[in-house]
């Protein structure tokens, strides 16, 4: 299985991959949008089961502000 979500971030990118066993699938988080794009992030988060919310890896592209924030409010939450 592999399947790449595309979070809405509206000017920079936060990007779901998913790959693995359907059964036990592992999950690279790759930037996180600006701040509100959290928002987004942590409801998608929240439609899985809970098991199933961690990230193997999380990926920040680079350090301008529509890609790194989201990330920044995940960590703080």
């Amino acid at each position: 299985m592999l399947e790449l979500e595309m979070l809405p971030a509206r000017e920079g990118d936060c990007l779901i991959l998913t790959y693995g066993h359907p059964e036990k699938p592992r999950r690279i988080l790759i930037d996180g949008g600006r701040a509100g794009t959290y928002t987004e992030l942590k409801a998608r988060l929240s439609q899985l089961p809970e098991n199933e919310r961690d990230f193997e890896l999380v990926v920040v592209t680079h350090v301008d502000r529509d890609h790194i924030e989201g990330i920044l409010s995940m960590l703080k939450d």
